[in-house]
């Protein structure tokens, strides 16, 4: 049952919906359960209020014992997965739709020179900053330069949940905690796993391990499933912050740079990445 469900996809739920059409236009047994797919299957393809099974009753409590009702059962958990979808990506789209679409021209120069110059320092009035030197002048990057230039608009948002409110939001996700900050994205169920898959490639400050994240970003995932606003200009200030003081600092958020700076350097030679190709999304499907 559970390949099943993993399994099911727009395009098995069409060929379904002609089978079925086929069958009862052929004469094929009605019995009580084939009415129900088909009315269950009319109401999401064909619509229609002129249709004879149209007013034909939903059972309660369904029997799982034919074939039938399985399929049933699949379209069912389905359509619950995609409005749990549909309610996460307008959340998404909402904080962070230019963050994680923008696609400038990443200059490789501009960012290696950026992480081997950058350092923090701290203002008059108590914030921090990161300065660096590209092509021989002088840039800074804040909290609020980054805010602004990915237009997250979160200034007033929350910046950390409380423990509690952590556990108990990743609870209501179908996670069991166990006590501990490191969370596991193989543990969810596979609508969390793929948005908690892109969070992690986006906005995340590791450099390795996808399949782990702490408290910054369990936080950030309970405040979109709620609807809420997280800072995420904050959490992704701080984690250049930390880049720039370590002593195995890494190309962190060449994107992100490439849009705060928004500086061509001398050297035109772009920065290399690895785009997303079919084969990829093949192989997510599969493991998600």
């Amino acid at each position: 049952m559970e390949t099943l469900v993993k399994s099911c996809d727009r395009e098995d739920l069409d060929t379904l919906w002609k089978l079925v059409q086929l069958d009862f236009k052929n004469g094929g047994k009605a019995d009580v359960k084939a009415q129900e797919l088909y009315v269950d299957l009319q109401r999401m393809f064909a619509p229609s209020s002129a249709d004879v099974h149209w007013s034909f009753p939903s059972q309660d409590k369904p029997s799982y014992g034919s074939y039938i009702l399985q399929v049933e059962f699949i379209i069912y958990l389905s359509m619950e997965v995609l409005i749990s979808l549909c309610s996460l990506m307008w959340c998404i789209l909402k904080a962070l739709k230019y963050a994680l679409t923008c696609h400038p021209i990443i200059y490789d120069s501009l960012v290696k020179q950026f992480w081997q110059t950058a350092t923090a320092e701290t203002l008059a009035d108590g914030t921090q900053e990161l300065r660096a030197t590209i092509d021989n002048t002088d840039y800074s990057v804040t909290e609020s330069s980054i805010r602004s230039s990915l237009q997250l608009n979160d200034a007033s948002g929350i910046t950390m949940l409380s423990n509690k409110k952590i556990f108990k939001g990743i609870k209501k996700m179908g996670y069991l905690p166990d006590g501990t900050f490191t969370f596991w994205n193989s543990q969810f169920t596979p609508n969390w796993r793929f948005l908690i898959h892109h969070l992690l490639q986006c906005l995340s400050c590791k450099s390795g391990g996808w399949d782990q994240f702490g408290s910054n970003l369990a936080s950030a995932l309970i405040c979109l499933s709620t609807n809420k606003t997280y800072v995420f200009s904050k959490m992704i200030f701080e984690a250049m912050v930390t880049n720039s003081k370590s002593t195995t600092k890494f190309l962190m958020y060449p994107r992100f740079l490439q849009t705060v700076l928004d500086v061509e350097t001398t050297n035109k030679l772009q920065y290399i990445f690895i785009p997303f190709k079919k084969k990829v999304f093949a192989n997510m499907k599969r493991s998600f």
